[in-house]
């Protein structure tokens, strides 16, 4: 097996590397912290083609955003046959627990600026997402603890009954796809947004789905009108609230 440690671009560009320490919370990719001679640094490596499709669009779309928001700078990426690897700056910073107007605000912005980056005039095709929850579902990859909702347990199949029959005809646009605090990296005054490999081409409501579990009920009413939404579609939100228990996996 090749040891990327001894990869020369990646010692070129961090140095002589004196700390690696491989963090705990990364579930798909192996993801280290380097302290080495020329600065602090993550290197992200993929295995598979799956996991290699994941980091190769994280790429990418850090790559197309980075003038839009605060992203980590990425220094090198390498895509092997068996194995992908990026090394990026470290972010220096907190993950948000508390959601001050301000951080409230950067949030939401942030997000809305993300949706109309890439926003197009194509409708959403929920038909080949729910192919993909289907998939997920037979694969049993999906938590169970997603379908308990006040007290009561719904099954994946007729959740999914109801997906199908109550699409949504709405534009498409690019979806962060796990837009939630352990994603997020506060640095001053400054919102960076990590971790893409669960972007997608969707439905803008899906993100708020996802980020609106974080939130109290007055915080959500707050991050919905800095995003700029007037009237908010809770049938929408609904919908993508189940959604991503069969696409967040």
């Amino acid at each position: 097996m090749v040891n990327i440690w001894d990869n020369e671009q990646l010692l070129d560009i961090t140095g002589k590397i004196l700390i690696k320490e491989k963090k705990d919370e990364a579930l798909c990719n192996e993801v280290y912290f380097i302290n080495a001679e020329n600065g602090k640094f993550i290197l992200k490596i993929a295995h598979g083609k799956i996991r290699q499709d994941e980091l190769e669009k994280e790429y990418r779309i850090i790559s197309e955003l980075k003038d839009n928001i605060k992203l980590p700078q990425i220094y090198l990426y390498v895509k092997e046959k068996d194995y992908s690897f990026f090394v990026m700056k470290y972010i220096e910073g907190l993950k948000p627990k508390t959601f001050t107007d301000e951080i409230l605000q950067q949030m939401a912005k942030t997000l809305s600026t993300i949706h109309k980056t890439k926003k197009t005039n194509e409708y959403v095709n929920f038909d080949n997402l729910l192919n993909i929850a289907e998939q997920n579902m037979t694969e049993n990859r999906l938590d169970l603890d997603e379908f308990v909702r006040e007290d009561k347990t719904s099954e994946p199949k007729q959740v999914l009954e109801y997906l199908r029959n109550n699409k949504p005809q709405v534009n498409a646009c690019l979806l962060h796809g796990d837009y939630r605090p352990k994603n997020m990296i506060v640095n001053n005054t400054d919102l960076y947004i990590l971790d893409w490999g669960l972007s997608f081409v969707g439905d803008f409501y899906y993100d708020l789905a996802i980020i609106k579990w974080y939130f109290t009920d007055g915080e959500f009413t707050k991050f919905v009108k800095y995003y700029g939404i007037e009237n908010l579609d809770e049938e929408r939100l609904k919908y993508n609230e189940w959604l991503s228990a069969f696409l967040n996996v």
